[in-house]
């Protein structure tokens, strides 16, 4: 649910979203957009603002990204001068929340690789079909939906994308619905610490 605050938008804890964001990277600018579930209430002055995502090939873990409004407090969290705790990383441009409902999840496939987004459905080898991702993972624990019907499976789901514009520098930034994903190894909740299933 997104709530008004004095400046603009409020994006509550736990609200899956997609944030634009500029880094360095071998002193130079990149751009990109990353999803996840916000790990604070999102206000127009939020800094950092902080998401929950799954990222690292292979694990199905939660890890936090933290995005700083300004240059400046990018800068000095690179230095390692942020907030005690927090590691250095993103200056972001813009969070992304139109029209993007549902639980935000993060999901692995057989290739180990990891992705992020909001559930849409999930339909098994058999074809049931899961509307409610916390259902879907207390059935796999309790081997309700074996492996090979888990992995033979098709999620849906949402995600935040960018797309590059002739012009140099320009992006386009779109709200995608990919091709069902199948082959999955794991899924979870980003919201939930608990709530995740891994093959």
């Amino acid at each position: 649910m997104v709530k008004k605050d004095v400046n603009g938008l409020a994006i509550n804890k736990g609200t899956a979203v997609g944030i634009l964001y500029v880094q360095l990277v071998n002193g130079k600018w990149q751009t990109g957009v990353h999803n996840g579930s916000t790990d604070n209430t999102i206000t127009s002055t939020t800094s950092p603002a902080v998401i929950w995502h799954v990222g690292k090939k292979g694990s199905i873990e939660r890890n936090r990204l933290y995005f700083y409004k300004t240059v400046e407090e990018y800068q000095r969290a690179r230095m390692g001068k942020g907030p005690k705790g927090v590691p250095p990383s993103r200056l972001y441009a813009r969070v992304l929340t139109e029209s993007y409902t549902g639980v935000p999840v993060g999901f692995l496939r057989s290739d180990g690789s990891a992705n992020n987004g909001a559930f849409k459905k999930f339909t098994t080898a058999k074809g049931k079909v899961y509307d409610n991702v916390s259902v879907l993972i207390n059935d796999l624990k309790n081997k309700k939906v074996s492996q090979a019907d888990f992995r033979g499976g098709k999620l849906e789901y949402l995600h935040y994308n960018i797309q590059k514009r002739k012009e140099p520098g320009r992006y386009d930034f779109i709200l995608e619905t990919p091709k069902p994903v199948t082959e999955l190894i794991g899924i979870r909740r980003l919201d939930k610490a608990d709530e995740f299933f891994k093959i």
